[in-house]
């Protein structure tokens, strides 16, 4: 498996881990982590973003710790769209 990834791009190896029912990031190689900069969490679609979080939760130190804390700005902000979006859309009631 991880000789697969070799041959990924950054984004495909992060989705990959993000659909890792079995290992933690800590298994794969922190290269994962060092080399997804702002531009690549951004690409990642809400859902990956929301599991690499999930899977990132609780301390992590080092080049996972560095990516959890580029990540959760990034799913905060999708978290109040999301929540905005879903306001905006609900019916209003009128008294």
């Amino acid at each position: 498996m991880i000789q697969e990834l070799n041959g990924m791009s950054i984004r495909d190896q992060l989705v990959q881990i993000a659909e890792d029912d079995t290992n933690a990031p800590t298994y794969y190689p922190t290269k994962c982590a060092d080399s997804a900069d702002l531009s690549v969490i951004e690409s990642l679609k809400p859902e990956t973003q929301l599991a690499l979080a999930m899977k990132l939760k609780g301390k992590h130190r080092g080049p996972w710790g560095a990516f959890k804390k580029r990540l959760l700005p990034v799913t905060t902000i999708l978290n109040v769209i999301n929540k905005e979006s879903r306001l905006e859309a609900a019916p209003t009631v009128e008294l």
